[in-house]
């Protein structure tokens, strides 16, 4: 049995570690801001059907596929794990390589917490955790939902959910929990614009609007990774917009209710890109015969 040291030096440390990925993770999340915060919860408010529904069609958008690497025997290392409803994949912040930050800014907050209190990517060794549904394994393939991980991503591990290893609902969550005790959940109105609009991209399979206001309702104010910026004041009353993709919400916030006044496309009309065909609508619908465009706001 090994026994502590009564030395006071440091033991000794290997110059590095190498480790090679298993397999890369494709998903529809491009960009770190198009990836949720925390994989969508799989439960269900009992008696709120609507809220479950809700939850039900997030889970289905962050579906991915785990794609193994070929002629590594990794077909043999996928045996036994059907009937396993979930597992862990231990990855690489292949976007967060070059520095790490000792005090972080989480989302949940104004205060800066230690890295190691926090799941931010910017990290010592940029190692990532993250607990996914298996859907269905096909040769190779893992396919994968309530995935929060970004596409491209490098998988050094992937180990089996044991939930009577791995699930503890009482445990303590220190300054997280606390921040949590304090939200309140505001209450989102919209304009007559704002709404058709809003309805307009969600009939055209545009997520971003339902992210969008699930950040708002809980925490419409500035925040550095929220993407959400101060406009200015119009009649004494100051408006934001926050960004999610290539879509924006702007809106004020009159003490617990958060009124959208208008959606814009990220792009302006002479800049719109070949492919950005719901762009272009949306511009041609919200636009008068002078090409100016029809704002509640700015």
């Amino acid at each position: 049995m090994m026994q502590p040291s009564s030395s006071t030096q440091q033991p000794h440390i290997a110059h590095s570690y190498t480790v090679e990925p298993i397999a890369f993770v494709r998903t529809e999340f491009r960009r770190k801001y198009d990836a949720p915060r925390q994989p969508a919860p799989e439960h269900s408010i009992q008696g709120d059907k609507e809220q479950g529904d809700k939850e039900q069609q997030q889970n289905e958008q962050q579906h991915g596929v785990v794609e193994f690497l070929r002629h590594r025997n990794f077909e043999q290392a996928l045996a036994d794990l059907q009937g396993m409803e979930r597992v862990w994949l231990v990855y690489i912040f292949h976007h967060n390589l070059s520095h790490w930050k000792p005090k972080v800014l989480p989302p949940r907050g104004r205060t800066k917490r230690g890295v190691f209190a926090t799941r931010a990517p910017y990290r010592p060794n940029p190692i990532g955790l993250s607990l996914v549904k298996i859907k269905e394994i096909r040769g190779l393939q893992m396919f994968i939902g309530n995935c929060d991980v970004l596409d491209g991503t490098p998988i050094l591990d992937v180990k089996p959910y044991l939930p009577e290893y791995d699930s503890f609902p009482d445990s303590a969550t220190g300054w997280w929990g606390k921040e949590r005790t304090k939200e309140q959940e505001y209450m989102i109105e919209m304009s007559a614009q704002a709404s058709e609009q809003c309805t307009f991209l969600l009939g055209h399979g545009i997520s971003a609007v339902e992210k969008m206001c699930a950040v708002l309702r809980r925490d419409p104010h500035p925040h550095p990774y929220q993407r959400v910026k101060v406009l200015g004041e119009i009649d004494g009353e100051t408006y934001y917009e926050i960004a999610r993709q290539d879509w924006r919400l702007r809106y004020c916030i009159r003490e617990e209710r958060v009124l959208v006044r208008e959606c814009r496309s990220g792009f302006f009309p002479e800049a719109i890109p070949p492919n950005a065909a719901v762009h272009q609508a949306f511009w041609e619908r919200w636009t008068d015969n002078d090409g100016r465009v029809h704002t509640t706001v700015w």
